[in-house]
């Protein structure tokens, strides 16, 4: 009989020694609200060994951190005396995340020495117990105070009017009784004058800040300490640097943690034999299969250059980085294993005129650096993939890559900036991540959301039946703001939610509720608000404790066969048309070669289509019956 999760203690790495099932975890984004996933994870390790973990934003370093301490429990150190096993000491020690960052969660938001004063304004409106007029006036003040003589010059320029009319009324003659009269006047305009010094010395704050975002990577922190200053506590790149080494258990000089040690040996092996991350890489899904790493992690990302997701590690090996451009967003120890790991740009050439030129591949902020091509998967730090993933817009810069722009014309390709910002921006819960027609194991989801309204005190809920979670959650829209609001999430999040009511999504995905005050930018929230959280991702684990896999296998077979019957049916109906084509083609896109070859290709094609007319007439029994609804289908998509 298994044993219940909650009777496991999660401080004790025993309890992680040996679970007997396997399963997969995919993490929302939502910022600080990433504090609920600790506990989630050590609860679900107690029964279940991660093959495969992922997620967007906040939802990356909690996926990160998770592959870390599977990492561990299955490449152990030596027990020490007295220890059963250490095995899970990397999941116990992620147990104390909430507790260590109760009291300084804040501290790993560290801005830019010449971004600090707008960042504590606007900061300042994150604080819980404050009241609005406190709160505003607090920030003005810091605004005032960090152009005293902005302020004063315009205030004392906008008296002069007061002045000059008190003046003109007494003839330009003032006697010594007069002057009280001149004073009141100068008094009465003084509110007006303040508001519109107030007014300027704030636009002039905002269009500052902007000019510095820019430079900063378009956000207030970019994750490292400025040069020489000194910090009682690591920021927040720093911070995840030495956490992801020390749950993964490596030992001084072992690190930074990489992709190609949570794939293991083998698989690393594999990865590169196969070059799978380049145009070469072999098409064939035999070839594919033999891909098959201990641990796989994945994370979201969005180039706001080409306007379009990415899953790092990257698919395509086409992005270079700048050494010097990554110095201030990565810790010295990241950089310099990765750039031990990375090989020079192989030269590029363009016609000018009908002359081979080189294409410069210089960085275009540091003329005499080369760019680097971004090394083979395996090879890559961890925390670049969580740093990339977790840029979340302003409050966090934006990773700089380049490339090649071949959209350019004759003589004019260079390199080109592709700024990589926040995964949550297009895909902020990729629950599609290692997801199969026919999975063997499942794919567990943690969803963020707000409360509900009829239910407030229900703040971890799961559809735990075939029909139930069928519709979406109505968000009422009663303003301008409310209705921009909308547009934006949809914008953002419309893929996401489209398959969270779908069968065989919908019973393994659990929803956390989020009070006001909790999670999200509130980067100042308590002790006790931050443990609530964590003991609420506890909470969402246990949801899955009655998850009923064999009704979940029946439900993905029964959805998968539909789909692929109606597919395979619109191609049966196809066909002929393309079956005299297949043979004569004879075009130079992506030929197979000889004529033997396209013969072979030919035959297999039509076997299938045999077998397909066969299942046709035996009226797709596999889709007989009501069928789980709503009904997915399968299409070509990209790879991201």
């Amino acid at each position: 009989m298994t044993r219940p999760m909650a009777e496991y203690e999660l401080s004790d790495p025993a309890s992680y020694a040996s679970p007997a099932l396997e399963a997969d975890l995919v993490m929302k984004g939502g910022i600080t609200s990433g504090l609920i996933y600790p506990l989630t994870a050590c609860r679900l390790a107690t029964r279940y060994r991660f093959r495969s973990v992922g997620g967007a934003s906040a939802g990356a370093i909690a996926a990160a951190l998770t592959a870390a301490a599977e990492y561990q429990r299955r490449h152990p150190h030596p027990a020490a005396k007295g220890i059963v096993s250490n095995a899970g000491a990397g999941f116990a020690r992620l147990t104390t995340i909430p507790d260590v960052l109760g009291t300084k969660l804040e501290t790993l938001f560290v801005p830019a020495d010449n971004l600090k004063r707008p960042f504590q304004a606007l900061t300042i409106w994150l604080e819980p117990e404050w009241g609005k007029a406190r709160k505003l006036f607090a920030s003005l003040g810091l605004v005032v105070a960090g152009a005293p003589l902005v302020f004063t010059l315009v205030t004392l320029a906008l008296l002069i009017p007061g002045l000059l009319v008190a003046l003109g009324l007494l003839g330009w003659q003032a006697s010594g009784a007069d002057w009280g009269k001149v004073l009141t006047s100068v008094l009465v305009w003084l509110p007006v004058a303040v508001v519109v010094a107030v007014l300027v010395t704030v636009i002039r704050l905002v269009l500052g800040t902007l000019r510095r975002l820019a430079g900063n990577g378009y956000g207030f922190c970019n994750g490292l300490a400025e040069p020489g200053s000194v910090n009682a506590d690591p920021p927040l790149t720093e911070w995840l640097t030495d956490w992801l080494d020390e749950v993964a258990g490596l030992s001084a000089g072992e690190g930074p943690l990489t992709f190609g040690q949570l794939y293991g040996e083998q698989a690393s092996e594999v990865f590169r034999r196969l070059r799978l991350d380049e145009a070469v890489a072999p098409d064939s899904p035999l070839a594919r299969r033999e891909f098959d790493p201990e641990i796989d992690l994945q994370m979201m990302t969005t180039c706001l250059t080409f306007k379009r997701p990415y899953i790092f590690p990257f698919r395509t090996k086409v992005f270079c980085y700048c050494p010097d451009c990554w110095a201030q967003f990565f810790p010295v120890r990241v950089l310099d294993a990765l750039v031990a790991r990375s090989a020079p740009t192989e030269p590029r050439t363009q016609q000018v005129h009908g002359v081979s030129v080189p294409i410069d591949q210089n960085c275009i902020h540091h003329r005499s650096t080369p760019v680097l091509q971004l090394p083979s998967a395996p090879d890559i730090p961890v925390v670049i993939g969580v740093r990339l993933s977790l840029s979340f817009p302003i409050l966090l810069s934006a990773i700089p890559f380049q490339t090649i722009d071949y959209n350019r014309g004759e003589g004019k390709r260079g390199l080109v900036e592709l700024w990589f910002s926040d995964g949550g921006i297009s895909s902020n819960f990729p629950i599609h991540f290692f997801d199969r027609l026919l999975p063997t194991r499942p794919t567990f989801g943690i969803n963020l959301t707000d409360q509900h309204p009829d239910f407030p005190d229900r703040l971890v809920h799961r559809a735990k039946d075939n029909r139930s979670g069928l519709l979406p959650r109505a968000t009422p829209i009663t303003s301008v703001v409310g209705f921009l609001g909308a547009v934006v999430k949809t914008m953002q999040n419309w893929v996401d939610d489209q398959a969270l009511p779908a069968p065989g999504f919908r019973d393994r995905v659990v929803a956390v509720r989020t009070k006001e005050g909790e999670g999200g930018l509130n980067l100042k929230m308590d002790q006790e608000t931050i443990k609530a959280l964590g003991a609420r991702g506890d909470e969402a684990a246990l949801e899955l404790e009655d998850f009923d896999f064999d009704n979940h296998r029946w439900v993905r077979y029964r959805t998968a066969m539909n789909a692929l019957s109606e597919t395979l049916d619109e191609m049966l109906v196809v066909y002929p048309s393309y079956d005299q084509f297949i043979t004569s083609w004879t075009g130079a896109a992506y030929p197979l070669g000889s004529a033997a070859a396209r013969a072979a290709d030919h035959a297999a094609t039509a076997t299938l289509m045999d077998t397909v007319a066969a299942w046709q007439t035996a009226g797709y029994p596999a889709s007989k019956g009501r069928q789980p609804h709503p009904r997915p289908e399968l299409r070509p998509r990209m790879r991201q």
